[in-house]
């Protein structure tokens, strides 16, 4: 069975935010050209890349974006029949798997620049590997 094509497009909004107050109301600055993600793959064949890299960052001055498009991407028929394979023949994990299964741990730890050693000339300068590392 073939799968049937969708639509991937990047999108970029933007909203004013007053230094008090609420944010202003979202609007496109960039909108993609429609692209079918059957053309992407993750680090496998096993699926398509709808991604996770999606980021933005801005300062006073300017904002910058990271996004994921397919608007060049082509469809495979035959990775599409490979991708069916894997799921027509695959064991049925809901229930032969335990509850747990893919409870991941996030660790974290929280470092303080106010901590780091400075020298002589104002600026931070290497420290050695804490010891928890």
């Amino acid at each position: 069975m073939r799968s049937r094509p969708r639509n991937l497009v990047g999108v970029v909004l933007h909203a004013d935010a007053p230094v008090t107050g609420p944010t202003g109301g979202f609007a496109p600055v960039h909108r993609g050209a429609n692209g079918d993600p059957r053309g992407s793959s993750e680090n496998d064949l096993a699926a398509e890349f709808l991604g996770d890299y999606v980021y933005s960052g801005a300062t006073n001055g300017y904002g910058a974006g990271v996004w994921n498009d397919m608007p060049n991407g082509a469809d495979c028929a035959a990775i599409d029949a490979y991708r069916q394979a894997l799921h027509d023949e695959a064991p049925d994990v809901q229930r032969e798997c335990p509850a747990t299964f893919g409870n991941l741990g996030h660790l974290r730890r929280l470092l303080h620049g106010s901590r780091l050693p400075r020298n002589g000339g104002g600026g931070v300068r290497a420290a050695p590997p804490p010891s928890w590392l």
